[in-house]
């Protein structure tokens, strides 16, 4: 078993390249390897079926993903759950996405997910932090986020120093999106009179 699977992560892995073979998963399939210990050492994430390798986290990156959660954890408060960089479950069972966003707001305790992954119906905010992932975080992750009805998608852009505020999920992405520099306050759908100074997690 554990030779066939890593036969097809390689192949996984090869077809970014050579565009010759693409193998889609299934979430078992996934975690079954994952179980094997086939992902040792590497960090990956399941987006629509595919495996992908995810770059290296920075300090930057690192650093600023603490206040980021504990930020989010002051506003949002009592019923709900703030999770940092473990994987959701959206998209349908065909083509299947556990990406792990560095922080995601999800209603209920962490008990209630003991047996199960957060689904869109129980996400209420996600946050990137993105450097050298903001090309990917602006496209794939926001068309991932928006297609899949996430309310509200945050990228904490490190490259321009803004938080970029994605609303109005579609089936190709984003209808709004909103720059806020270092100076200004943005308040979470679903946090309502919780205003929340961007400077406080964006240096």
């Amino acid at each position: 078993m554990t030779a066939i699977l890593e036969h097809e992560v390689r192949s996984t892995f090869e077809s970014s390249v050579t565009g010759l073979h693409r193998h889609l998963f299934t979430r078992d399939e996934y975690y079954t390897m994952a179980d094997a210990g086939l992902f040792r050492d590497k960090r990956v994430e399941l987006i629509e079926g595919e495996i992908i390798e995810m770059a290296p986290i920075g300090d930057p990156h690192a650093a600023v993903t603490e206040p980021t959660y504990d930020i989010l954890r002051e506003a949002f408060g009592a019923g709900f759950s703030i999770r940092n960089q473990a994987p959701i479950a959206i998209g349908p069972d065909y083509k299947p996405s556990d990406p792990q966003p560095d922080v995601a707001v999800v209603v209920g305790t962490w008990r209630d997910y003991l047996s199960h992954k957060p689904g869109p119906d129980d996400i209420k905010l996600i946050v990137e932090v993105s450097d050298s992932s903001l090309k990917d975080d602006r496209t794939i992750k926001a068309t991932l986020y928006a297609s899949a009805g996430i309310v509200e998608y945050w990228i904490v852009n490190l490259v321009d120093s803004q938080l970029e505020v994605h609303r109005q999920p579609t089936e190709t992405g984003y209808a709004s999106v909103t720059i806020y520099r270092t100076t200004e306050t943005v308040e979470p759908l679903f946090a309502p009179g919780k205003s929340v100074l961007v400077g406080n997690f964006i240096p």
